[in-house]
């Protein structure tokens, strides 16, 4: 069933031309390892274009048909020399418009965040059985802003991924939301209701012999903050 949620502005399309902006030290991580540490402060990313995740998939030495895949997330800048970001490191920060409603897209007028998915290099998917990689939401979460009552919770993503989802009541058993890559793409996003939605992500490839593919499945966890 899919979910009403109100057009997004419309405006003229631009190249990406603003400065990259992070503002560090709001909200926290914990990390889980075989011993407590302690809570680490994660970048939030409010103004940027990037990847949320990008599947980097290496061939294993000199042997063909034999991949190490790692998920990271990926900045756009040319001028930044260290692109390559670790997902769990950051988390990210919208704008809420006068009726609750935020926006991540390519255009610039609409939102100054662009967030998208790489499915890895066409030599990678050449060698899969079926030439994409799956991204899976295999859970939600939508923990409501202080006032925000009932109404909100709603994701709707386009283009490529074709999502729309109540992070609020969301289950992948019942109402699976799931899309396949052949390609990079940057889609646009809608969040009604402000608060913080917490999106799991599983990440797989299907594969046969010769071919073996280290490293996935795996997940990799998206926590987008609408003040």
């Amino acid at each position: 069933m899919t979910t009403s949620v109100k057009e997004r502005p419309r405006a003229r399309r631009s190249k990406k031309s603003f400065a990259s902006s992070l503002v560090i030290g709001i909200g926290a991580f914990a990390f889980a390892f075989a011993m407590p540490l302690a809570a680490h402060a994660a970048t939030i990313i409010s103004a940027e274009d990037l990847d949320v995740i990008e599947v980097e998939a290496t061939e294993s030495g000199l042997n063909t048909h034999i991949w190490d895949v790692e998920l990271l997330g990926h900045d756009h800048d040319a001028n930044n020399p260290d692109p390559e970001f670790d997902p769990a490191s950051v988390e990210y920060q919208l704008a809420a418009d006068e009726d609750g409603y935020a926006y991540i897209s390519e255009d610039t007028d609409i939102s100054p965040l662009s967030a998208g998915f790489s499915p890895g290099s066409s030599d990678f998917l050449d060698d899969l059985t079926n030439p994409w990689v799956t991204f899976t939401l295999e859970s939600a979460d939508w923990d409501a802003a202080d006032g925000v009552t009932a109404g909100g919770g709603v994701i709707i993503a386009g283009d490529d991924i074709d999502l729309d989802f109540n992070a609020d009541d969301y289950d992948p058993v019942s109402t699976p939301q799931s899309f396949n890559l052949t390609k990079h793409t940057h889609p646009d996003w809608t969040f009604r209701g402000e608060g913080t939605y917490t999106l799991e992500f599983g990440v797989s490839v299907d594969y046969s012999s010769p071919t073996v593919v280290t490293g996935l499945p795996d997940t990799v966890t998206v926590i987008v903050h609408v003040l």
